[in-house]
């Protein structure tokens, strides 16, 4: 193959949970050229990948030009909707490789509750879709290049913990008052950095007003300084987030805590060789998970999902060091 499109559009975590179909590609078709179609918003999880010849923009027209002109040997597809639609009929003669979403267990599970409809992991997905390639699969590893330490992020103190805030929905995000116990359950000299995007500065300048060891980044961070961070850490606890899957990607150790949603729908984040993720759920509610995605408020008002148990979190934290 001379040129490859792979497509992903959206958010931060789908993305680099494409990276290993992206490094298979490249590792065995070394003079292949390979064109990654994204959304400009999510252009800079790609950035600094050595493995990916071109990043396209589908908002910029210069790059939709580029797309409508160039000739691939093939299309690969790892979002699967209209949109990609669209650009595989630019490309119809082109040989076309995609996955199944198993959107349908999905939504069995969802309204059933029943974990006989998990699905597998989206990486092992992605293993198949690449069998199918007649490609070798290079591994499950994520990866993530764009980290950039600047003089902001160094002033962070080395191994702090990471603590997300940020969340593209209100039901995948940790609530304030659970992050009030937290902070107030652990030894005061841990040096607490959070993380988040700008609706979440002010929240994140309440929690730092109330505990001495917060140092508040929420919305202050690009996602090259965020990583940066990370790496700086020698943890993150997190909700089911994008940054989740960039803590994998860096080899981090990860406490997740999950909330209206649950691992069986595969969006789970493969670990580096010997680096653990701990998964938290709250069991025995009969409303979870109440959706694939999220909402911007608890469906039932209550949102026991998020309602951890802040000891065991402490216990799991205590482990991990």
């Amino acid at each position: 193959m001379k040129k490859v499109l792979i497509i992903r559009f959206s958010s931060i975590g789908d993305i680099i949970l494409c990276t290993p179909v992206v490094r298979s590609i490249k590792k065995n078709n070394l003079k292949a050229e390979v064109y990654f179609l994204t959304k400009e918003v999510y252009s800079s999880v790609l950035d600094k990948n050595p493995y990916i010849d071109k990043v396209l923009r589908w908002e910029d027209p210069q790059d939709r030009e580029i797309l409508s002109q160039q000739k691939f040997d093939a299309v690969v597809d790892l979002h699967r909707n209209l949109r990609t639609f669209r650009v595989r009929l630019m490309h119809w003669m082109t040989p076309f490789y995609g996955f199944s979403k198993q959107n349908f267990y999905k939504w069995l599970l969802v309204n059933t509750k029943n974990q006989k409809f998990a699905v597998d992991p989206i990486v092992n997905r992605y293993h198949r879709l690449v069998d199918d390639m007649n490609i070798p699969w290079d591994g499950d590893e994520l990866d993530y290049f764009n980290v950039n330490e600047t003089e902001m992020v160094s002033s962070l103190p080395d191994q702090c913990i990471i603590l997300v805030l940020g969340g593209t929905y209100y039901t995948k995000r940790i609530p304030e008052d659970w992050i009030q116990q937290f902070l107030k359950a652990i030894d005061q000299h841990e040096s607490v950095v959070l993380l988040g995007g700008p609706s979440e500065k002010e929240m994140g300048d309440r929690l730092q007003s109330s505990h001495a060891q917060v140092i508040n980044k929420a919305g202050s961070l690009s996602l090259a300084e965020s990583a940066a961070a990370i790496r700086k850490s020698r943890i993150v606890i997190t909700g089911d987030t994008g940054l989740a899957h960039m803590a994998a990607a860096i080899g981090k150790p990860i406490i997740w805590l999950w909330g209206n949603t649950v691992p069986g729908f595969g969006m789970t984040s493969p670990t580096k060789a010997d680096i653990p993720i701990i998964s938290k759920e709250v069991e025995g509610l009969n409303c979870r998970p109440c959706s694939k995605l999220g909402f911007d408020q608890c469906p039932k008002g209550h949102f026991k999902c998020m309602s951890h148990v802040v000891d065991e979190v402490i216990l799991d934290l205590e482990k991990l060091t």
